[in-house]
């Protein structure tokens, strides 16, 4: 007559009727679970409690060793999520924080495991090569990442949980077209006050700057969706007088020093699109107009908690603008700019980031990469200010007249047969570009090394000089192959040479881009076709959109011999039929067509849609030598033709 309660930590079901408790169901246990018996008398005075803890064991089915980073080149490069000296075997859950997720594509799993244990990452089956990662991308996790190692026996397993919670999350994600502060309904760049830094529709968080006496401004946020609604939070007063209920012009008043007002936009359904807010600075009449830097320097990472202070090309002075710094690369890839102003009231921002109390910001590096910021100091009055420049040029800039580099690149696939690659083979050139068939899913490659001291580093492994590597095995798409070339064990100086290898997908999943285009900060039409992921666009759309630019090209064509002609730097002549509105695409199939860059053979990746031919964007890109990044939050390709290519963005 007593009665029992059952409880467990894990899927479970209880069959009073034979009295058996069922752990698991249709869903695989935890790895430690509980089951709690609890029994009580039929008066209620007397109670027992039981509790029986269940814990998997393994044998070998263990993972040796674990790094996460957002490098694909070093175990300790990028952001380092999980160091693999901080990783246990026997503990199966992780929690990885992720900074500035918005400018990143894919994050790295550093796997060591035995060789005769089967590793699968969310479910996909992936290689155990100690020196080789594997990549996942950033926008096929959801919340967690989840490695299972198999031995032999299937029911050994280990299952090793990571979730991943981001950092600095941008909240904007393109709601807006526009922002814009005023001191009256007007647009004009003498009325308009500046935010820092500019505006970017992906971009949340502002700074403005008013000048004394100035406690009133109109602010006029337009959404990018044309049903969207815009709402503003800020506690002093808003002023909309009843008949001009139909002015997108909000009025805002009794701002003080460190007033926010938060802007929210919204869709017709009042889902959130995305959230952004200006911060309020007020100028004071007692306050002087001093708006020069007194000190500027940068700081390299060198240990857990320790920098090193660099010292710029020039000694600095208040009345000199521009500076520079070059910067060794390190395992941190990480770097502090200090900037101190002469009147320690005035507000210094690095890039349109207020620089805190510590008195630097804090900037993440990719080796052989320079990078240009803009130093504003803004007198306590609000009102004036001065800028300065720094570039910073970290570790070895790629095409630099130093260090070791290939005298010669040949490729093969599984088999023995070349593999030509695009352009033809330069040993300061950096990036090349190739296509095989679905059919073929290994490569080789053979670099020769212009120094005998020099080293070669493929496939995560050191090669030896002028001999064929092991074949690397390819997935369907886009295949970014990097090739480290460094003298001695000089590898943080190495110069990167990547190949890309596109491996047409088995099956085609063909259609008209949603994705938006952006060509040096301003918004065009995309038309272009979507293939399982990638950009296919008309050479001439391009090269329209390109003209007069600093990367402009021209086309030409050949019909007997069914050839294209790229000329680059030479101006666009029109046919007047570019950039049509596209169609559902009925049929799409591997182009034989050729192409030539100026006079050169070169085989960008092309597909024949509906009778007409689609090249790839990013195989043009790194021909024609111009920069291309993607924002994976707001589906925006995004063009810059004072940049160079390069293969991680």
């Amino acid at each position: 007559k007593a009665d029992m309660e059952l409880s467990c930590s894990s899927n479970c079901e209880y069959d009073e009727d034979d009295e058996i408790l069922y752990l698991g169901g249709n869903k695989e246990l935890n790895e430690k679970f509980s089951i709690s018996i609890t029994v009580t008398s039929y008066d209620g005075d007397n109670m027992k409690k039981y509790t029986l803890d269940l814990v998997r064991s393994y044998s070998d089915a263990l993972l040796e060793g674990l790094a996460v980073n957002t490098s694909e080149s070093s175990a300790k490069k990028g952001q380092l999520l999980l160091d693999a000296e901080d990783f246990e075997a026997d503990q199966f859950s992780y929690t990885l924080q992720l900074e500035n997720s918005s400018e990143i594509d894919s994050l790295f799993l550093w796997i060591d495991t035995e060789s005769a244990n089967d590793v699968w990452v969310n479910g996909e089956r992936a290689k155990s090569k100690n020196r080789q990662p594997y990549e996942l991308e950033l926008d096929e996790i959801e919340d967690e990442i989840e490695l299972k190692i198999e031995d032999e026996d299937p029911l050994n397993s280990a299952v090793y949980t990571l979730k991943l919670e981001q950092g600095t999350e941008n909240t904007a994600k393109g709601a807006l077209d526009s922002l814009y502060v005023s001191k009256s309904k007007n647009t004009s760049s003498s009325k308009t006050l500046n935010l820092y830094p500019e505006f970017d529709p992906d971009q949340g968080s502002y700074h403005v700057f008013l000048a004394d006496g100035m406690d009133e401004i109109y602010v006029l946020a337009e959404a990018s969706q044309r049903k969207a609604l815009v709402y503003y939070n800020y506690k002093a007063g808003v002023t909309k007088e009843e008949d001009d209920m139909n002015d997108e012009w909000f009025t805002f008043s009794g701002i003080k020093e460190g007033s926010i007002l938060s802007i929210q936009v919204v869709d017709e359904d009042g889902d959130l699109l995305g959230s952004y807010s200006l911060t309020f600075h007020c100028g004071k009449g007692s306050d002087n107009n001093d708006k020069d830097l007194d000190d500027l320097f940068v700081s390299n990472q060198t240990g857990e908690s320790k920098y090193e202070r660099l010292k710029l090309d020039k000694d600095f002075s208040f009345d000199e603008e521009e500076y520079s710094v070059d910067v060794p690369a390190n395992s941190y890839n990480n770097i502090r700019i200090y900037a101190e102003a002469f009147d320690n009231k005035a507000f210094v921002l690095v890039d349109g980031e207020l620089v805190g109390k510590d008195g630097y910001v804090e900037r993440s590096c990719q080796d052989g990469k320079s990078y240009t910021y803009e130093i504003t100091v803004i007198a306590a009055n609000c009102d004036d200010n001065s800028s300065y420049q720094l570039t910073v040029n970290y570790g070895e800039i790629k095409g630099s007249s130093t260090g070791a580099f290939l005298s010669g690149l040949s490729a093969k696939v599984y088999g023995g047969a070349s593999l030509n690659l695009s352009p033809v083979f330069e040993d300061k050139k950096m990036n090349y570009t190739a296509n095989v068939s679905n059919s073929v899913s290994y490569i080789s490659f053979r670099p020769i090394i212009s120094s005998g001291s020099g080293q070669i580093e493929l496939f995560g492994y050191v090669q030896e000089n002028g001999k064929w590597t092991n074949y690397y095995q390819m997935n369907e798409g886009i295949n970014n192959i990097p090739i480290y070339v460094y003298e001695g064990d000089n590898k943080e100086a190495a110069n990167t040479y990547y190949v890309t290898v596109y491996r047409q997908p088995a099956k085609l999943s063909t259609v008209v881009s949603s994705q938006k285009l952006t060509i040096d900060g301003n918004a065009v039409q995309l038309n272009a076709y979507n293939i399982n992921g990638n950009n296919f666009v008309k050479l001439r759309d391009i090269a329209y959109l390109l003209n007069g630019s600093p990367k402009q090209f021209q086309v030409g064509f050949v019909a007997s011999s069914n050839s294209i002609y790229i000329t680059s730097g030479s101006a666009y002549t029109s046919n007047g039929q570019e950039n049509v509105s596209l169609n559902a695409p009925k049929r799409a199939a591997a182009s034989s067509q050729t192409v030539y860059l100026n006079s050169a053979l070169v085989a960008p990746m092309a597909y024949n849609i509906d009778g007409n031919n689609y090249l790839m964007l990013r195989d043009l890109a790194l021909l024609l030598d111009f920069g291309m990044t993607y924002d994976a939050n707001s589906g925006t390709v995004a063009i810059s033709t004072t940049n160079t290519y390069s293969p991680d963005k």
